[in-house]
Parts: structure tokens; sequence; C-alpha cells
């Protein structure tokens, strides 16, 4: 009896040291972030994360919690806790709640778990910190709003289990400059992409019709120079972002933090143009000098920058486009260039500083609402007096000798529509 109790005795000591098939790739649970407040499931056996309790982290983990796993992060629940700043979520956790990390301003880094396979509404929505994101395996529906509002975003990265991207769930998202859709995907919806304005590179493996310029399909290549199934083409230089297609360079984007600024005479010894938007919405920077080769300054390039107040640009600039200064309320002068042939609708509208300008001989369309809203404008000098016609009105050269009074023909009396000669 003795012995056969021995041999039993042996055996289980054994068992207890032979490895469990499928476990080979299993992490070890880590243990979640203290002060985090957490409800037990209905199967005893589980988690659910309901809120920041008082966890004061910085970097913050979310897995196991007293011997259990956390499976699922409760909607709301870490809604801006402002405190975090990297998120590590484990392979535990299957479901991310509707807003769960909404506002959470300063997290800039995000870790999914190889369990994650729903990411809820607006869950990431106004983390302005985010800068980039890999979308897990497991996940085949990017739901609405979810990174809505991430400014800082840069890089996406969606497994090729991505079936579709649900409206708004990119929206202005200024700092996607890229984006690769993959081949799984087959609904974009309504406004995905909308306010995306950096987004030039729309790299396509999918069967959708993605055409340049067109709203279609969630506005992704609203703003694309280039849809193409190759390697990206964007380039960085110091603070600047570049983008080469089809022989052309563009500077696409400032993401630098500096007040005054400089722009190189050339990318790798060629010319570029300045895409739209590349300065918009900037509020730190103050004094921008073009480069010599700059031939055209682009719709929207400088609007919203409030802060700007000096522009200097290069001799060779021919057009300047549609709301390019428009409301640069700190802008008090600019001198443009003789080469300039056009002025864009509502190019300087809302520049309420700006007190003088010079319309110089060469200038041949000035595009309605240029000077819309610009009420200090006291000064407009005509190089050019004669012929011109506001709509279909002609403009009497005398209106125009007095600075004054062609001021206030800019601002006011012919202001809501397009001038030419």
């Amino acid at each position: 009896m003795k012995r056969i109790l021995a041999m039993l005795l042996i055996l289980s000591m054994m068992l207890v040291f032979v490895p469990s098939c499928g476990d080979d790739d299993a992490g070890e649970m880590l243990e979640s972030s203290e002060g985090l407040n957490f409800k037990l499931n209905d199967d005893e056996k589980s988690y659910t994360l309901v809120g920041i309790g008082t966890c004061t982290e910085e970097n913050v983990v979310i897995d196991g919690y007293a011997g259990y796993p956390v499976t699922e992060i409760a909607k709301s629940a870490l809604m801006r806790a402002t405190n975090i700043k990297t998120l590590t979520i484990g392979d535990s956790v299957s479901v991310i709640g509707e807003v769960s990390f909404y506002g959470c301003e300063n997290l800039s880094s995000v870790s999914f778990g190889k369990g994650v396979v729903e990411i809820g509404k607006n869950a990431f929505e106004n983390c302005t910190s985010l800068e980039q994101i890999v979308i897990p395996e497991g996940v085949s529906k990017i739901a609405e709003r979810t990174f809505a509002g991430c400014t800082a975003l840069k890089s996406v990265s969606m497994h090729a289990n991505v079936t579709e991207i649900r409206g708004y769930a990119f929206e202005d998202c200024i700092s996607l400059f890229t984006i690769t859709i993959p081949q799984k995907v087959k609904y974009i919806r309504d406004y995905s992409f909308k306010g995306c304005t950096g987004l030039v590179e729309v790299i396509n493996h999918s069967a959708l019709n993605i055409e340049k310029g067109k709203e279609n399909n969630g506005g992704v290549a609203y703003h694309a120079l280039k849809i193409h199934s190759g390697e990206s083409k964007l380039s960085y230089k110091d603070d600047l972002v570049f983008y080469s297609v089809d022989e052309s360079n563009y500077l696409v984007k400032y993401i630098g933090d500096k007040a005054e600024v400089v722009l190189p005479d050339d990318f790798g010894g060629e010319a570029y143009a300045i895409a739209p938007y590349a300065f918009s919405n900037n509020t730190k920077i103050t004094a921008v000098k073009l480069g010599a080769k700059t031939s055209a300054i682009a719709n929207n390039v400088f609007e919203g920058a409030t802060a700007l107040s000096k522009v200097e640009l290069s001799s060779g600039v021919l057009v300047i486009g549609e709301a390019a200064f428009s409301s640069c309320v700190a802008l008090d002068k600019i001198d443009i260039p003789q080469s300039v042939q056009g002025i864009g609708a509502s190019s300087f509208a809302g520049c309420i500083a700006l007190e003088s300008i010079t319309i110089s001989k060469n200038l041949k369309l000035i595009g309605k609402n240029s000077f819309e809203g610009c009420s200090n404008l006291k000064s407009a000098v005509f190089e050019q007096t004669e012929g011109w016609k506001a709509g279909e009105t002609d403009v009497p050269a005398e209106e125009l000798v007095d600075t004054a009074k062609a001021a206030e023909c800019l601002t006011k009396t012919y202001v809501n529509v397009s001038w030419g000669r």
C-alpha cells in the first residue's frame, strides 16, 4: 500500500511540471496600474476596468487584477485622464468601450494586446498627443470617430483583417500624411477622413475605386497628390515634410515649433511648390521667408495662422491661392512681388491688422472677397488704375487713384465679386 502511494505521489509531481499544450505563445499576465477601479464580472473570474480611481501613473498598464484577467474597458472608463502618457493594454483585454480614452490629451503611445477584437466609438477621440497607432489584428472594423481629432497622429498601421472604416473615424487628423488601405477593406464610410488636410498619399491595396479630389470613400483622397500601391514617397527634412510625385516636389507640412521659419530654396536641388494647408492653423509661427524658387502659394497655406505678422515672398511667385492668408489676424503688412499675376478668392479675408496693400501693374486677377473683413485696410496703391472690371462693372480709374477710395473699393464697394483686367 505504501509503495502504491509513493508511486502516485511521484506521478502527481511529474504532472505538475508537464507543460500544457498551446501555452507556448501565452504571455505573462501583468498587474494593472495601482489605483485603477475595477468591477468583478458575472463569471467571477474576470474584471472590467470602470474608472481612473486614484491612479496617477503616467505609464498605465491594463491587464490583470487580483489574480484574474481584465477582459473589458468600460465606456468612459478613463475619459479625460490627463495623467496618462503611455498605455499598455494586455492580451487579456478583448473590448475597449466607447469614449473610454476620449480627451486623454497627453496620451502619446498605445500598445494593444493580442486579444483586442473591438474598439468602441470615440474611444481615442481628441487624444491630441497620440502620434502613431497599430490597429490590433483581431479588429475588423474601425468604429465611428475612433481617432477623430487626434491632431498629432502621423502613422496608422492597419492589419490585413480590417474590412470597414466607419464615418468620421479619422476626422481632423491633420498630421496624417499617408495612409495604407488594406486589401480586405470593402467600405470606407462617409467623412471617415474629413479634415485630413495633410493626407497627400493614399497607398491602396483594396478593390475600392479611390480617386484624387473625390469625396467618396470617406474623402480619403480628397487632398491626395498621388494614389498608388507601392512604397511611400514621403520625405522629412528638418521640420518639413516633402512629397515627390510625377517629377514634382511639394512642401506638405511644417511640423516644427519655431516662431520664425526660413524655407529652403530647393528640395534635393530641385524646385518645389507649397501644398495647401502647409502652415494652416499654426498659432506659433510669427514670420516666414519663402525659398527663392517658390512659384506659387497654394490654397489655404497660411489660413488661420493667427500669430503670423510677417511674410517675405520670393520674386518668382506667380499666384497666391484661395484663402492663402485668410484669418491671419496679426498680418499687418505684406509686399506682393511684381511677379504675382493672380490673387485667389478670400486670399486675405479676415486680415484685420492689414493696413496697406500695393497692387502691381502685373496683377491681372483679384478673386472675390479677397479683402473681405480687412477693416483696417486704409490704403491700396494701384500701379495700374485703368482697365479694371469688378464683375461686370467698370471700376472708374479716378476711384483707384485715391488710395483710400481704392481700399474701400476692395473691402466694401466691390468686395463680393472678382476683379480682372
